[in-house]
């Protein structure tokens, strides 16, 4: 990800990724990045605006629209593979409200999904408002 190149292969992080819940309303959308020795949270912070910032004017190349779509293909093949965890997947997205049809119509729904998409929603969640979360170890 873009994230992950600036961080981690530039060497300002240790770890980092991101994450998303799928739920009916607005969900959590999290990125996490520990940083490296001698790298501030602060430094790390501002790398990863940067980068949302100019995904949010950009939006996604198409080279990263297909690898997404085929990383949610494979995730959801793998799914349909095992019993337990789609019982699982269905159990959640029921929960959250939404249908048999919609859960059946996903991967129809991914395939159908343009970079202009993912720029007007991303902006629409992401744009404007967020919150940035530190958690730090108890001084000693």
């Amino acid at each position: 990800s873009r994230i992950y190149g600036q961080l981690n292969e530039r060497g300002l992080a240790v770890k980092s990724y991101g994450y998303s819940m799928e739920m009916e309303a607005r969900g959590l959308v999290a990125i996490e990045a520990d940083p490296a020795p001698g790298v501030s949270v602060g430094e790390v912070q501002d790398v990863v605006a940067r980068v949302m910032r100019r995904f949010l004017r950009d939006g996604p190349t198409e080279d990263e629209l297909v690898r997404a779509k085929e990383s949610i293909a494979a995730s959801s093949i793998f799914t349909r593979d095992n019993q337990m965890a789609m019982a699982r997947w269905y159990g959640e997205l029921l929960t959250a409200g939404q249908s048999v049809e919609r859960i059946e119509s996903w991967d129809e729904r991914i395939r159908a999904v343009t970079a202009a998409d993912v720029k007007r929603v991303m902006n629409f969640y992401l744009g404007a408002r967020h919150v940035d979360a530190v958690l730090l170890p108890e001084s000693k």
